[in-house]
């Protein structure tokens, strides 16, 4: 059966439409979030396209969806001393107590992995930036360490009032002869003995 003009021109717009495709450029953009960043790498993990704005925050090698299960894990690490004292003949037990520090979770493992596909070059470029990374770190904490310092020692401290209490002594009036017989008396001392204390107290 003989090809009619519109049969042509659908196997023309086919070979056109292929030939443009061909020899146009592949774009890829960033693969997360809708972002059409074009400044991309692919993740070492899931060979996914990622921006910057997109890349991992413990490396900029992956994507912030790789290597995002991990933890920093805390715990303590006892050691025991034992020594003998020959002096006073006894056994010395000594504990010593120090935090320790590991890293765990389910992307861990990978670490390995992902290091051991890097060539000599890779590996290197690796290193220099987690070195340099690490110095920043360090720089950064003890920063934000006399920060802290200044901003305590800078506090001013809360005043104290300090109230003064005046004491005021009342001098009694001195006890006549008369008031001391009184005050004998309403005890119950026999007279005798009344006259006795008053004539000792009386000075000469």
């Amino acid at each position: 059966m003989p090809q009619t003009e519109d049969d042509n021109n659908s196997v023309l717009s086919q070979e056109i439409t292929t030939s443009i495709t061909e020899s146009s450029p592949i774009i890829i953009v960033c693969a997360f979030d809708h972002c059409t960043e074009q400044n991309t790498a692919r993740c070492r993990k899931c060979n996914r396209p990622f921006c910057i704005m997109h890349a991992n925050r413990f490396s900029p090698n992956l994507c912030k969806e790789c290597f995002a299960n991990l933890s920093v894990m805390e715990g303590k690490f006892v050691r025991t001393f034992e020594d003998f004292d020959t002096k006073n003949d006894k056994l010395v037990i000594t504990k010593e107590s120090c935090t320790k520090y590991y890293m765990d979770g389910p992307d861990w493992p990978f670490l390995t992995a992902y290091i051991d596909t890097l060539s000599d070059d890779e590996l290197k470029a690796v290193w220099n930036f987690h070195f340099f990374v690490m110095k920043l770190i360090e720089s950064e904490n003890e920063t934000r360490k006399i920060e802290r310092q200044r901003k305590i020692r800078e506090t001013p401290l809360p005043v104290r009032i300090i109230t003064q209490k005046t004491i005021t002594k009342v001098a009694k009036a001195v006890d006549t002869k008369e008031d001391v017989i009184k005050r004998l008396q309403k005890q119950g001392l026999p007279q005798n003995v009344i006259d006795m204390m008053v004539s000792a107290m009386v000075k000469p």
